[in-house]
């Protein structure tokens, strides 16, 4: 058990619940009430600390908590369930990459140890504050310009008439972001996972733990990259044979136009 007194657990947990709802509904350009938006996060944020309190696995919380939030999402802000998985899953990496850098950079910058950081309830809340902040930023942006990644237009119906991008280019722009994503965040993963057992601070996190999460992330990352690489080699194989196909019909029509 990893147990964090229950204020300053809030403290980290309610802001980052609040940012990843934030994030939601700028990708999803969905409004909701902020009273709503509150009282979920903060419900989001009693459940974690209570899932945290049980003797379950390191990170089970984490994934208990993406999976809450994912009912959330279809309940309260009436999105369909893969779209909420989707956004939940994306939102959820953006910010475990966001983290992730932030926080190690920070305690390089002002010379502190992460345990030290980590075991710090002050430290942590402060230290969990910047890269929040540029999250609500980057959200802010998002659903300011009305960007939109194609997957998620694709799932909710949003159409953008100056946008020309095919069916096709959009699921290739999409596997690409994604693998990105998911071998950025697995190299995070893997250098906090590290850094979480050598500093000692989550009694749970043993060395068996590390080298099961270690093992999760190599096969993840060997894996996205094998699916993704196999899927676009296969349409670029398409692609060439049906510009190919496409090109013996031009010169066939124009050799007959120019015989007749």
């Amino acid at each position: 058990m990893d147990v964090m007194p229950l204020i300053p657990f809030l403290g980290v947990s309610v802001p980052e619940s609040l940012v990843l709802y934030y994030m939601v509904l700028a990708l999803t350009k969905k409004k909701e009430s902020p009273f709503v938006v509150i009282i979920l996060s903060l419900l989001t944020s009693i459940f974690s600390f209570s899932i945290r309190t049980m003797p379950v696995r390191f990170g089970i919380h984490t994934i208990s908590q993406v999976a809450l939030m994912t009912i959330f999402l279809n309940l309260f802000f009436r999105l369909p369930w893969h779209t909420s998985a989707v956004v939940m899953v994306l939102s959820s990496v953006f910010l475990g990459l966001a983290e992730g850098i932030s926080v190690p950079l920070l305690a390089w910058i002002f010379k502190l140890k992460l345990e030290q950081i980590i075991s710090d309830p002050l430290l942590r809340i402060l230290f969990t504050l910047p890269h929040l902040v540029l999250l609500s930023v980057l959200a802010y942006i998002i659903g300011k310009r009305g960007w939109r990644l194609p997957l998620i237009s694709e799932k909710l119906g949003i159409k953008n008439e100056s946008d020309k991008r095919t069916t096709k280019q959009s699921i290739r722009q999409n596997c690409l972001l994604t693998l990105c994503l998911v071998q950025a965040l697995m190299l995070v993963l893997l250098n906090l996972s590290f850094h979480a057992y050598n500093t000692g601070v989550y009694p749970s996190f043993t060395l068996k733990t590390l080298i099961e999460v270690g093992s999760i992330v190599l096969l993840v990352s060997v894996l996205a990259t094998i699916f993704v690489s196999g899927y676009l080699l296969k349409v670029i194989e398409h692609d060439a044979k049906l510009e190919t196909e496409i090109h013996y019909a031009r010169e066939t029509q124009f050799t007959f136009a120019f015989a007749g």
